[in-house]
């Protein structure tokens, strides 16, 4: 598979699944928290990968504006493991919000530390794929 296409699966299912995530927040969960700043908490948990990821993204694109990717071509297992991460990821965000009505958390706070918990997992195997990925510079080129 071509790491282009696979970049652009992994970033659009990060990217989407987190914008879908903080909707869900919004319109889910409007009747079980009854302060905005709750809901608001959670969306700004799930914000800074979402950031990541669309700044990533968008730098490719601007990166590839003349609609020339590159011909690289990475295994069927990096492919797999790059979209079915963030998949199952995604997916279990989503679960936990849509599942919060029927009581897969005890309160507010308790599904925020899962989200919470959810997110930083994520994060940290994602900063492993985002370098090979997006082509982030080790972080020698970076501080020397």
């Amino acid at each position: 598979m071509k790491k282009s296409i696979v970049r652009d699966l992994a970033a659009t299912i990060l990217i989407f699944g987190h914008i879908l995530a903080i909707s869900l927040v919004f319109f889910v969960l409007h009747d079980y928290f009854s302060e905005a700043s709750e809901k608001m908490e959670i969306a700004l948990i799930l914000a800074p990968l979402t950031g990541f990821f669309a700044t990533a993204a968008l730098k490719s694109i601007f990166n590839n504006q003349n609609g020339e990717y590159e011909k690289k071509t990475v295994s069927l297992t990096f492919s797999l493991v790059v979209i079915f991460i963030p998949l199952v990821f995604i997916a279990m965000i989503v679960a936990c919000i849509l599942l919060y009505p029927f009581q897969i958390a005890s309160d507010p706070q308790s599904l925020k530390i899962t989200i919470s918990a959810i997110e930083v997992a994520l994060g940290g195997l994602l900063g492993l794929i985002s370098e090979e990925l997006f082509e982030v510079p080790p972080r020698s080129e970076i501080s020397g």
